[in-house]
């Protein structure tokens, strides 16, 4: 018997058939011979790549168990070498007793199917050579040998002078090793040595051919060969020196000094050494721009075409599909360490689910583990989680935080021995809080060991947001494809017909696709009425038939008008009601027994439309029970539904158990009925068992729902709404919903407005108040009808009402971009009655809502509040909200007066008040914070792993300009270190972003100069009119300390003297964009550029001295250095050259140290 151990995940011949795509003739025997070789002359190709294959003019041979094609596995890679009986019994018997009468059976099966109808004694192909055997083939007819033989033969071709063609040719010797070697024996030692020496022949032929490509000038074929090799192996120095030359050639300046960082920290955290002299040499070029790296070959480039892989592996054949099976192939034969997302649509009965099932299939095959999740079209359970959630946790999440069992399951799945395949079957129909779960795992797929399927029929414009969002982030992920599966043609029908074993007429797959328009479904359907009647073997038959129209409804129709009258009515029942209805309730809904229902469903099941379960039965295709529910009227299924809610209520008890949602979703629909109060009650179950679960967006909607119909049913319970709608709220609220959340709470304080109740005003306006550090609202945005919803509801309170003071500090917040005057009598309010009820709680959080929107002339009392925030902390329990937001108001204002030690402190308490919480809604605030300061200080690497995860979270989270924060932290980054001319384009087609777009485009025509690029400067700040004045809160001192920066830098001196006069008191502030990473140093930078420029030589040397203190005290070093830059420039300019030298060498020491590109590029200048 075959050792389990030996041959781990060895796989059928089926499956090494179904991967090539070639046909496989199930009538040979199975080790007797095999499939004929044909005649003598025929020679054996051989294929370990991608799993052992052996193919004989054009057909598969089947090569027999796992043990045999591991014997022949070993003679294949030391083909025409003997390899002796002892060392197959040692590696593939382990010494077992009648190794060598086995290892005999073997050779003897293996010779009968490589070289039929010889005698062992006349073998050609596998030869007894003493100590053991042979296997004599040629080296071109293995592909292992076959890569050696290409490698030798590129690199002599680079050799002799062709470096392209050498180039070239060994891109397709690389492409030829890019599958794993025999994966199914990948564990034995032979395969381990093999595969770990043609790993190092790959990397050296891909470092030889990148090394060619940059000789002829081509430098983006060089970085697409090197970009993996030196993501797989960072601290390989060859490597990361090519791709860094091949960055620099392509000005990709800071990617180059990237890759020399990475590979720098990888060889001293795997073997504590530094690197070897050229890589060093390479970075100090790079940094000196030195001419030598931008030399041009004289070959030019030409594009590279890539030669396919030689027979890859692939998911089984679906008519129609190839384009997308190649991608599904490519995706789930990648590295398990890469996840990747494939999305596909198109109308019911296109073929997704069988597109879904073909991956299922080629995934299990190759060890996946699979979730098959399929939505259903009502909501009639709690949340699913991906089908993951039974192995994410065993705990449930103390604070109800869904983020906690969302990184549970990500954890989880990073973890992972398999990779995971997790397939979403109509997307369309999932729960709210499993889309966000979409959402939240996929910020992670491109380091997830785990790929997501999702199919999903069209959907309208005004589709669920959840739904938008989640098809959004898919498309996202770096390895993500999206299909929308179109018709067959004529041709994928005749293929089709082609495989049926009868006889197919000229003109049938013609008249066939005329009848169906292609949608597969159809296909199958007409083929089947075809086939019953002769019209697959004669065409006018089939063109005849006009009792087989093209539309499905007519076909399902036929079919079911075959059935007896009690079988139709119940089918129809059935497909209003929706699959998976349990048959009782059928029965109950059809006025009839649970056995007369069986006994009238079993010709349907017969007849092949339903599937599953008898006690829980379903259609075998939606458009089934699509074609049947279409044709009930709305009033008949009113009355279904309503039996139906009332069956499985029965059943359920007073709580309605796991049927709640269930429930719920007949109720309202059979309201007409009379439902409507089960509904409630059946919702209100529903919603309180998802919040349970931590599913609390799946709640709103079943609040939502419950709000609807007492509007509907009960419009004299107004209280019934209104608690609903405050439920509603209360549930997005605690997903961080805030905004979407105003929608049910301005209904409810309407609706309670109506009848005089106040008490439920209050309760619904209460939920704005919640703890903040920025604005819910998007920048610039004001919700007047909030506002107006808060002031009437405060009015209608007493005074010394403790609910008034709750509600009077929510309104500072909805007034940040209000008009200014009214923001701060209603900041001032709000605290006063706030401190009058000695509540610390409250006053914490009249307090919090008084720091927005951070006007540079509000900072004392902004340090007040936050200072009076700690106090009140220190002497009493806050919420962990409250306690993160004080030290976060703290911080900020010590950032903004140039003390970034103080402000990391407060970054340091918040993230401690924050850690006990695993997942709050303010960790993204925190990293953007944290990321702010180490990109201020010079800790880059930090930065930028700081602000990827919070842009991250913030898209997990707050889903509003979470681009706009991410390109701000790129920004801040490139204009300090490189790279900021390739992220131009993409951040100036942002500027339609309202407020933002006079701070953006200052910014950006800020980095424009620093990266040697004036005119266009020149044309952002053309963009901005004239007479659009500084925003007067968070981004006022970074905008207008850029603008001035580069009114000086222009020439545009009337512009600078009006910018100037608005840094008047701020000189000495940190120009930065609230806690966001872009800065723009310190405002007395800009005016000594200014002093300079206007030949006011006192002024401007005082403006140096306070700019080079504020940038020492800060430990700003970007800033530093570029204020040493301009104070050589203007030392040079009074004629102080030696103390000009003296500065400009100082900028370089820091910016070298740092690698301050673009402050280089300065010095090249000023000082070459």
């Amino acid at each position: 018997m075959d050792s389990p151990g030996a041959v781990r995940g060895a796989k059928t011949v089926e499956l090494h058939v179904a991967q090539l795509g070639l046909a496989y003739d199930p009538g040979v025997a199975r080790g007797t011979g095999g499939v004929s070789a044909g005649s003598d002359s025929a020679t054996p190709r051989v294929w370990l790549f991608g799993g052992l294959r052996v193919e004989v003019d054009g057909r598969l041979l089947d090569l027999g168990p796992p043990k045999q094609r591991a014997v022949l596995a070993m003679l294949a890679l030391e083909a025409r070498h003997v390899v002796s009986t002892d060392r197959f019994i040692e590696l593939l018997f382990d010494d077992d007793e009648g190794a060598i009468t086995s290892l005999q059976a073997y050779v003897s099966r293996l010779r009968r199917i490589l070289d039929p109808g010889r005698e062992a004694r006349d073998a050609t192909v596998l030869v007894t050579r003493r100590p053991g055997y042979v296997l004599d083939i040629a080296a071109d007819d293995i592909d292992v040998e076959r890569f050696d033989l290409e490698v030798r033969a590129a690199r002599a071709l680079i050799d002799g002078g062709e470096p392209r063609a050498g180039a070239d040719r060994l891109r397709a010797a690389i492409e030829l090793a890019d599958t794993p070697l025999l994966p199914e024996f990948a564990d034995l030692p032979f395969v381990v040595d093999a595969a770990r020496r043609i790993d190092a022949a790959r990397i050296g032929a891909i470092d030889a051919a990148a090394s060619a490509y940059l000789d002829v000038g081509d430098a983006t074929a060089a970085v697409s060969l090197l970009e993996w090799v030196v993501r797989d192996h960072p601290d390989r120095e060859r490597s990361a020196w090519l791709l860094a030359r091949a960055y620099y050639a392509d000005r990709r300046q800071a990617d180059a000094l990237d890759v020399i960082a990475r590979c720098r920290r990888a060889l001293r955290e795997r073997t504590g050494l530094e690197p070897g002299p050229d890589l060093e040499r390479l970075e100090r070029d790079i940094l000196d721009h030195a001419p030598h790296l931008t030399t041009v070959a004289a070959t030019p480039a030409t594009p590279t075409t890539s030669a396919p892989p030689a027979t890859p592996g692939r998911v089984r054949e679906l008519v129609g599909r190839d384009r997308e099976l190649e991608a599904v192939t490519q995706v789930l034969s990648a590295s398990t360490g890469v996840g990747g997302a494939i999305v596909v649509s198109g109308e019911p009965g296109i073929g997704k689910t069988a597109f879904a099932s073909a991956a299922v299939e080629f995934a299990r095959a190759r060890g996946w583990t699979v979730s098959w999740v399929r939505c259903a079209e009502q909501r009639e359970s709690a949340p699913r989680w991906l089908g993951l959630d039974r192995t994410a946790t065993s705990e449930e999440p103390s604070d109800d935080d869904r983020t906690r069992r969302f990184d549970a399951i990500v954890r989880q799945v990073s973890q992972s021995v398999e990779p995971v395949l997790v397939v979403v079957d109509d997307l369309q129909w999932a729960d709210a809080d499993t889309l966000r779960l979409i959402q939240y795992v996929t910020v992670d797929l491109a380091t997830l060991p785990l790929v997501v399927i999702a199919t999903c029929r069209p959907f309208p414009g005004d589709a669920d947001p959840a739904l938008v969002d989640a098809l959004v982030e898919l498309g996202r992920v770096p390895n993500a494809h999206q299909f929308v599966l179109d018709p067959l043609s004529a041709d994928d029908i005749e293929q089709w017909l082609g495989r049926l074993d009868t006889p197919i007429a000229e003109g049938v797959p013609t008249i066939v696709h005329e009848r169906t328009g292609g949608n597969p479904l159809f296909v199958h359907e007409v083929t089947e009425l075809l086939a019953a009647n002769g019209g697959l073997a004669d065409a006018a038959t089939a063109a005849n038939a006009r009792t087989i129209p093209p539309a499905v409804q007519l076909v399902v129709r036929r079919r079911v008008s075959q059935l007896d009258a009690t079988t139709q009515r119940l089918l129809s029942i059935a497909a209003v009601l929706g699959s998976a209805t349990p048959t009782v309730v059928i029965a109950d809904a059809a006025g009839c027994s649970a056995l007369d229902a069986l006994a009238a469903l079993a010709p349907a099941f017969e007849a092949g439309l339903l599937v599953g379960s008898t006690d829980e039965p379903q259609f075998s295709h939606a458009l089934v029970a699509d074609a049947l529910a279409g044709e009930v009227n709305d009033a008949r299924r009113a009355v279904m539904h309503a039996a139906a809610a009332r069956s499985l209520a029965e059943r359920a008890g007073d709580s309605f158990g796991v049927d709640a949602a269930r429930i719920a979703h007949h109720a309202v629909a059979g309201i007409l009925d009379g439902t409507a109060d089960l509904a409630i009650d059946a919702g209100r179950a529903a919603a309180e068992q998802a919040s349970a679960w931590s599913g609390h967006e799946d709640a709103a909607a079943h609040w939502a729902l419950v709000a609807d119909v007492a509007r509907r049913a009960r419009p004299a319970d107004v209280e019934t709404r209104v608690d609903a709608l405050i439920e509603q709220a209360r549930c997005l609220v605690r997903v961080d919903m805030e905004r979407q959340a105003k929608g049910p709470i301005l209904v409810a304080i309407r609706a309670a407005h109506t009848i005089g109740d106040v008490d439920r005003m209050a309760r619904a306006a209460g939920l704005l108040n919640t703890a903040n550090v920025w604005s819910i609202e998007r920048y610039g945005d004001v919700n007047h009808d909030v506002i107006a919803a808060l002031e009437r509801t405060i009015e209608l309170l007493p005074a010394d009402d403790p609910r008034a003071a709750l509600l009077l500090g929510a309104l500072p917040g909805e007034l940040v971009f209000a008009d200014a005057d009214r923001h701060a009598s209603a900041c001032e309010r709000s605290v006063e009655v706030a401190r009058r009820t000695g509540d610390p709680h409250l006053l914490a959080l009249a307090l919090n809502g008084t720091i927005l929107p951070k006007r540079p002339g509000d900072l004392e009392r902004r340090r007040s509040a936050a200072d009076e925030m700690l106090a009140i902390l220190a002497t009493h329990r806050l919420s962990v909200e409250l306690e993160y937001a004080a030290h976060h108001h703290a911080g900020e204002a010590c950032l903004e007066v140039g003390d970034l030690d103080a402000a990391a402190r407060h970054v340091e308490a918040g993230k401690a008040a924050l850690a006990p919480t695993g997942g709050t809604r303010l960790w993204s605030q925190h990293l953007w914070f944290a990321a702010t300061l180490a990109n201020a200080t010079g800790r880059y690497e930090e930065a930028a792993k700081l602000g990827d995860d919070a842009f991250a979270l913030h898209r997990r989270r707050r889903q509003y300009d979470a681009d706009v924060l991410m390109l701000s932290g790129k920004v801040a980054l490139t204009v300090d270190r490189g790279g900021f001319e390739q992220l131009l384009d993409a951040v100036v087609n942002r500027l339609d972003l309202g407020g933002y777009q006079r701070s953006t485009a200052e910014i950006l025509a800020f980095g424009a100069l620093e990266a040697g690029l004036p005119e266009r400067a020149v044309a952002l700040v053309d963009l901005v009119p004239p007479d659009t004045g500084f925003p007067d809160d968070y981004m006022r001192l970074c905008s207008a300390t850029a603008a001035l920066h580069v009114r000086v830098e222009l020439g545009r001196r009337g512009e600078a003297d009006a910018i100037a006069a608005v840094l008047d008191g701020f000189e000495d502030r940190w120009a930065g964009g609230g806690t966001s990473p872009v800065s723009c140093g310190f405002g007395s930078l800009a005016l000594a550029r200014l002093a300079a420029a206007d030949g006011d030589h006192d002024a401007a040397a005082r403006w140096f001295d306070r700019a080079f203190d504020s940038a020492r005290r800060a430990g700003a070093v970007a800033w530093l250095a570029r204020t040493h830059v301009w104070h050589g420039e203007f030392l040079h300019g009074i004629g102080d050259t030696d103390a000009a030298g003296v500065a400009y060498e100082q900028a370089r020491a820091i910016a070298t140290r740092h690698r301050l590109l673009y402050v280089h590029r300065r010095l090249g200048e000023l000082a070459p």
